[in-house]
């Protein structure tokens, strides 16, 4: 099969495709890239910076209350 295509798209294409191919219902993205995201599918993305990470205390805050609200659902 070739996936040259994957390539051509964005990050949140990308994962919006597997997720929608496996089915996945409940999933978080830990990403520093936030191109194409959707407003409506924000709730899935825990944005980073590109050199600090998870290192950076807003970003751990977010991943904290987006996993709150995931395990909640």
């Amino acid at each position: 099969m070739n996936w040259d295509w994957w390539d051509t798209l964005t990050r949140y294409e990308q994962i919006a495709t597997h997720v929608s191919r496996h089915a996945i219902t409940q999933w978080l993205s830990i990403d520093n890239d936030d191109e194409g995201w959707p407003l409506s599918e924000s709730h899935h993305l825990v944005r980073t910076n590109d050199s600090t990470g998870l290192l950076e205390r807003a970003a751990q805050r977010d991943l904290q209350r987006k996993l709150e609200l995931l395990c909640s659902a």
